[in-house]
């Protein structure tokens, strides 16, 4: 069994995401795999149009399954025109629990710090001259 990312962007409108990730479910499954973890990072602008569309709806699944899953799997992908983009991407290891949560940890830390730089906060630093 290989590990995998799957990146899928849908259209916002669309209707057919619960359908298309359901047939990606049985997918894997038929052939052993097994779904480590469903991310869905929600509506983001897109950084160029894509099918005249400027928003997509980013969904990250991440997988467990032989090779021969992957081609089935981007098959569904392309029939459904609801899906403007998707990638796959191998992995050498599964990301460990602990991985996950010093990714965390940075992104609440880096918010912090935006939130602290929009409000005017400078840590104490004056803004004068010496």
């Amino acid at each position: 069994m290989n590990f995998y990312d799957l990146l899928i962007v849908f259209d916002v409108g669309g209707k057919k995401r619960e359908k298309v990730l359901k047939e990606i479910k049985s997918a894997i499954s038929e052939k052993g795999g097994a779904i480590e973890k469903i991310e869905e990072w929600g509506t983001r602008r897109l950084a160029y149009p894509i099918k005249k569309k400027n928003d997509g709806f980013y969904l990250i699944l991440r997988f467990t399954a032989p090779p021969d899953v992957i081609k089935p799997i981007e098959d569904i992908l392309r029939r459904e025109e609801e899906v403007l983009r998707f990638l796959t991407t191998g992995r050498k290891e599964a990301i460990s629990e602990e991985a996950e949560e010093v990714k965390e940890e940075k992104i609440i830390e880096k918010e912090e710090k935006d939130e602290g730089i929009l409000k005017g906060d400078n840590n104490g630093e004056s803004d004068q001259g010496s």
